[in-house]
């Protein structure tokens, strides 16, 4: 008996330590640079996913805090709003309704694992369901399938290029592309995030529950569609899961920038992305659209 809880005792130490560790890195490289923290002189607000990224802070010049993270969803923007509401005096929220963002894809895309951090008590039906979700799954990294999983890559990844094996990704300039490499990675882009023709149900619901909160709040929620390229925009054509209409069904202003630069392959990174030039410069389109 005293063997096995000696052993037992080992164990649980080996594990502490070794969580402790995944902890460390886990923090590094993926949890860290999730999080912001709100400037409350602030009272208006964009949430998107990759697509606000961009923009950078160049919108804070006019007043427009940037709060967009790559592969939000509309749950992960939901738990933002509920924060920004409850910590700023919100006037106005601009939010994406881009054609993908009711897509299933987007639906196991998203960061749900992490901004759970901008929840509270409100937001579970017990003390335990709360600190089960927020913080055992955030702390435990072994308990947590992602955590794990973008460690494990990262290690991976580490150890290829020790050993010279790891390959990067070939870098290239959207604008230098052939008309035909511009097609086919639109097309390529164009699968992976309309792989169906049904939208999701439960972002659509997501969406309702956003719309319906800043209504009671008397939050001013506008929606955008980012600039797209002319070969992305062509690729897609009417795959649309129209969240666009669902706002226009409420009354609610949508700005659609999506052909805005079909002319300018060289404000963009990739088919559906603006590059950094081409995002200060839509910073200023959108401040002066609203």
């Amino acid at each position: 008996m005293k063997k096995f809880l000696l052993y037992s005792a080992i164990f649980f130490m080996i594990l502490l330590v070794l969580n402790c560790a995944l902890y460390f890195l886990t923090e590094k490289i993926y949890w860290k640079g999730y999080f912001q923290h709100l400037d409350k002189n602030h009272s208006s607000f964009l949430l998107a996913d990759s697509h606000g990224l961009p923009l950078k802070q160049f919108s804070e010049k006019y007043g427009l805090y940037n709060f967009s993270t790559e592969s939000d969803s509309y749950e992960d923007m939901l738990r933002k709003i509920k924060h920004i509401i409850g910590n700023c005096d919100a006037k106005n929220i601009l939010i994406s309704v881009d054609d993908h963002t009711l897509s299933s894809y987007r639906e196991t895309m998203n960061n749900l694992d992490r901004s759970i951090g901008y929840s509270d008590i409100r937001d579970y039906s017990s003390v335990y369901e709360m600190i089960k979700e927020k913080y055992i799954r955030h702390y435990f990294v072994l308990l947590n399938p992602k955590s794990r999983s973008v460690v494990r890559k990262y290690i991976e990844t580490s150890i290829l290029k020790c050993i010279g094996l790891h390959q990067e990704h070939a870098s290239f300039v959207w604008s230098e592309l052939s008309d035909n490499d511009r097609q086919s990675r639109s097309a390529g882009r164009s699968n992976q995030q309309f792989p169906s023709k049904i939208r999701s149900a439960r972002l659509t619901e997501t969406l309702l529950d956003i719309i319906q909160l800043c209504k009671k709040h008397e939050v001013s929620l506008v929606g955008i569609k980012f600039p797209l390229s002319k070969s992305y925009g062509s690729a897609i054509k009417n795959k649309g899961y129209k969240a666009d209409s669902i706002f226009q069904s409420h009354g609610l202003t949508v700005l659609d920038f999506s052909s805005l630069y079909f002319d300018h392959n060289e404000y963009f990174e990739n088919q559906d992305h603006l590059n950094e030039q081409g995002g200060e410069l839509f910073s200023k389109v959108l401040a002066d659209s609203l």
